[in-house]
């Protein structure tokens, strides 16, 4: 019998455990073999980390991620971008004296120094430069020279970047990066984000110093032809049998593909000793929204404004409508102009989003469901 970890497990996705997701990992390597940097937009836990995770295993060279969602000053970014440095200079650091001292040259203004640790030998740098732009900026240079120097490809990603534009400086944080980045050579940068409105405002702005520097990736759900056979693949290593087409077709529309969801059902699924049926994933799914909406849908909820969880409602019940129709906005009670700025605030929170017809949706099919039921709007 298969460990449910093995299919669905909690956290960071690689392996037998990743679904699908070939076309991205596919334009990520040939991007990575061109040098040509990226900029990768999801929602939250539409699996980005997890995409992420598995390209680099692929690749099979030496490579660093740093968590930008906490940042609030540029320090807290040059710290973060130093930690990632010396983690890629320990990946690529030789054996060598003559070697080492070659790579260090290139930090010499770092102040370099080579500690050892219970884990080995470890790079420490310190820089002095008097803004964390400057730093930055020779930081990534050298960088990218040292990988050159030791003719080694190597990635850097740049997780929740987004966070950037709102600290003070951000202006200039920006124009540092970009002009390492748009010299390097041998580092292959990832910038990803949750936040899609910050990140479009960042890359796709002219006024903006990083306009146009990377090519984007825009992740969508996984489609269901791909999560079928995966979870039937599951099913037989667990209970020796597939799910019934109308088990399947439940788990699909009480998610709606959402990754997390998909995994966070099927995990509850696995715990059982025999196969489930459409009965059993219906019980299961609302045990589960139900323990959500204790535990946050009905805190956030009740943070919206009147307007915005008017709108929410109405695509909750109506998801194929088009939502600036007379119709609509007699049905809720807002004027045209309103509904459209109430829509674009929902927008940038990732609180719906638009689908390939054109419709506006609710994001989180928790959430979905849950105004879904409201019997009083």
């Amino acid at each position: 019998m298969a460990s449910i970890e093995t299919y669905f497990p909690t956290g960071i996705v690689t392996g037998d455990a990743f679904c699908n997701r070939e076309h991205e990992r596919e334009y990520l390597a040939k991007r990575f073999q061109q040098n040509a940097h990226v900029v990768l937009m999801s929602p939250r836990r539409y699996g980005k980390s997890s995409l992420i995770a598995q390209f680099t295993v692929e690749q099979n060279v030496p490579f660093s991620a740093i968590d930008l969602l906490p940042a609030t000053s540029g320090k807290y970014i040059k710290n973060a971008i130093i930690n990632g440095v010396t983690q890629l200079l320990d990946a690529i650091m030789p054996r060598m004296k003559k070697s080492k001292q070659r790579l260090l040259a290139h930090f010499a203004k770092m102040n370099p120094v080579i500690e050892l640790s219970a884990f080995g030998q470890r790079i420490k740098l310190n820089p002095d430069d008097k803004t964390d732009e400057e730093t930055v900026m020779k930081l990534l240079m050298s960088l990218d020279e040292a990988a050159q120097e030791m003719n080694k490809k190597i990635i850097f990603v740049m997780d929740e970047f987004q966070q950037i534009a709102l600290v003070e400086n951000s202006h200039s944080l920006e124009a540092s990066i970009r002009h390492a980045v748009e010299r390097s050579k041998n580092v292959f940068y990832v910038f990803s984000g949750s936040n899609r409105t910050l990140l479009e405002d960042m890359f796709n702005n002219m006024n903006r110093p990083l306009y146009h520097l990377c090519d984007e990736i825009k992740l969508n759900r996984i489609s269901e032809d791909y999560y079928i056979p995966f979870i039937n693949n599951a099913a037989k290593a667990t209970w020796r049998s597939t799910l019934a087409d109308d088990c399947l077709a439940k788990i699909m529309a009480l998610t709606e593909c959402h990754p997390y969801y998909v995994n966070r059902l099927c995990r509850s699924l696995w715990d059982s000793s025999s196969l489930p049926d459409v009965e059993f994933v219906e019980r299961t799914w609302q045990t589960y929204i139900e323990a959500q909406k204790i535990d946050w849908v009905a805190d956030m909820i009740s943070q919206l404004s009147i307007n915005q969880k008017k709108i929410l409602v109405h695509l909750a019940k109506n998801p194929n409508i088009q939502i600036q129709s007379k119709r609509v906005a007699n049905k809720v009670g807002m004027v045209g102009s309103s509904i459209q700025r109430t829509v674009e605030i929902l927008l940038r929170g990732d609180l719906i989003y638009k689908d390939n017809n054109g419709n506006y949706r609710v994001l989180n099919p928790v959430i979905k469901a849950i105004l879904a039921n409201d019997k009083y709007s």
